[in-house]
């Protein structure tokens, strides 16, 4: 008998492949890179580890509006809080989708590569959504 809890939204997401992290890892040494702050990591920890099923990464601005209006994912999904990458970095806003671009720690680890698939700018702050790939905690 499975007495484990269903996943919220049904699928249990887990953005850490191990079989990829080397190749991440390589691939990252020729990326852009952004420095993530402590509330930042825990976010993107949240997503990594599934906390954030079914997320597969950071929202785009159309589904910020779209949580923000409606207080639901695509697929229906209740979710009251936008998750997106802020950053007032300048390479932030230098990105355009389907660019490439390592996530790290303030030490310089690296912890996952975003893909992005939007950018804008709410004042001096420049958020980006886009699926992520981890590399590990």
């Amino acid at each position: 008998m499975n007495q484990l809890i269903a996943p919220y939204g049904g699928t249990l997401v887990d953005l850490i492949d191990p079989a990829k992290s080397e190749a991440l890892k390589q691939e990252a040494l020729s990326l852009p890179s952004l420095d993530l702050d402590w509330r930042q990591q825990c976010e993107l920890e949240m997503l990594m580890t599934g906390a954030y099923s079914p997320l597969t990464g950071y929202m785009t601005r159309a589904q910020c509006t779209q949580v923000e209006t409606g207080m639901q994912l695509d697929d229906g999904t209740f979710w009251p809080l936008p998750v997106t990458l802020g950053s007032r970095q300048k390479a932030a806003g230098e990105l355009k989708p389907g660019d490439r671009v390592a996530l790290r720690d303030g030490e310089g680890f690296m912890l996952a590569v975003l893909t992005v698939g939007d950018v804008w700018q709410d004042n001096e702050t420049w958020h980006l959504g886009g699926a992520v790939e981890g590399v590990g905690l």
